[in-house]
């Protein structure tokens, strides 16, 4: 599960990263703050598409999304 959640998150960067869709900060703001900016974006686009999916699924299953994953992928 967490194989699937990294692969998501990945390709959601990778995407917003591609289409410049990022907070920019003037040259003067350090590179770690600058950093922690770029990356908020994705972050908050990974939880906002996965939390309603996982309660979603719950609610539907009664399981959470990796318990339903795991459940998936248990005959293999």
């Amino acid at each position: 599960t967490a194989l699937i959640t990294a692969i998501y998150s990945t390709r959601v960067y990778a995407w917003l990263k591609q289409n410049n869709i990022t907070i920019r900060l003037p040259k003067e703001v350090p590179t770690g703050v600058a950093r922690s900016f770029e990356i908020l974006i994705p972050v908050l686009v990974v939880i906002a598409t996965l939390h309603p999916l996982n309660l979603f699924i719950e609610a539907q299953t009664g399981m959470t999304l990796p318990q339903a994953i795991m459940h998936l992928l248990e005959p293999l």
